[in-house]
């Protein structure tokens, strides 16, 4: 096997964006679904689940499955240089991957990160990201939704009811930025700013 809201917006500087690529027709992903459902409790953490469309050719279509999803761990296998996509797969600050359900490995990946100095910032209020940075970044607005059940009926999952949460649904490229910046990012309720070459994240909001 193949392996929410707050009256202010917070500044992201510290917090830690961790990527989960899963899938609910895969098996071995519903222990680190509910990893990250227990990281979203962690104030210190943005979790984004991103559910890719290569496993529903097995029985079951993932209703959050997405192309789009799937392009975007292949850029993080590029990247990485790695042998290939896989799930469950966590990317942590778009730098560190490991399985997904290695409660360990993303601790000691999330310490790490959160100890790491960053010179980029971010911030989200009402609809509008502001920050600096003194490179060029790319500015991405992302629509996470939480609490979703799925009843499986087909596939490797067949009979379950899946909960899933940090469920990405919109991921948009807003603008490449570079100083200070403001820029409208609508009903986005995540934000960061990622390296366009290296993938890194160098800082990340929620509202």
């Amino acid at each position: 096997m193949l392996l929410c809201s707050a009256a202010r917006s917070r500044a992201a500087d510290s917090k830690v964006v961790v990527e989960l690529f899963t899938s609910q027709g895969c098996s071995s992903c519903p222990p680190a679904d509910a990893l990250l459902s227990e990281l979203a409790r962690n104030p210190n953490v943005i979790p984004l689940a991103f559910h890719v469309d290569y496993w529903d050719h097995l029985g079951w279509r993932d209703p959050f499955s997405s192309r789009q999803w799937s392009e975007r761990q292949v850029a993080y296998v590029r990247t990485m240089k790695l042998g290939g996509a896989y799930t469950p797969q966590a990317v942590v600050n778009g730098e560190r991957e490991m399985v997904g359900s290695d409660r360990s490995a993303l601790n000691d990946a999330i310490a790490r990160a959160s100890r790491e100095k960053r010179d980029a910032s971010v911030t989200l209020d009402r609809g509008v990201a502001r920050g600096s940075t003194p490179r060029e970044l790319d500015l991405i607005a992302v629509v996470v939704r939480s609490d979703a059940a799925t009843a499986v009926k087909a596939g490797e999952n067949s009979g379950r009811t899946l909960r899933n949460d940090a469920v990405v649904r919109e991921l948009k490229r807003i603008a490449r930025v570079r100083g200070t910046f403001e820029n409208p990012v609508g009903a986005a309720n995540v934000v960061f700013l990622q390296d366009p070459k290296t993938l890194r994240i160098d800082a990340a909001a929620t509202r």
